[in-house]
């Protein structure tokens, strides 16, 4: 993951980012780096995949539609991933 991607990710976790700017900004700054995330720890790779599906997921307008996820759902898909980046972050310190 890339320095953008984490401040990103770090911001939407704080409250910092609208979630609905982030489904859209998120994916598009992290592109093609999946590779490099399962690479370095599977885990992690896994959980940035979730992230970028809960993007396209994500229902800003809460209309219960069965196929998408409400901003809770949404926050903790993205709380996972933002946990698994600072377990790589805290193993790669050591």
């Amino acid at each position: 993951m890339n320095d953008a991607s984490f401040d990103m990710l770090t911001k939407l976790i704080h409250g910092q980012y609208d979630p609905w700017e982030f489904t859209f900004d998120f994916p598009m700054e992290t592109g093609n780096m999946l590779h490099v995330l399962y690479d370095a720890d599977a885990v992690s790779g896994r959980a940035y995949d979730d992230l970028i599906e809960a993007c396209a997921w994500f229902d800003p307008y809460d209309t219960g539609d069965p196929y998408t996820i409400d901003e809770k759902e949404f926050r903790a898909k993205a709380k996972v991933a933002y946990d698994e980046a600072m377990r790589v972050l805290a193993k790669k310190a050591v």
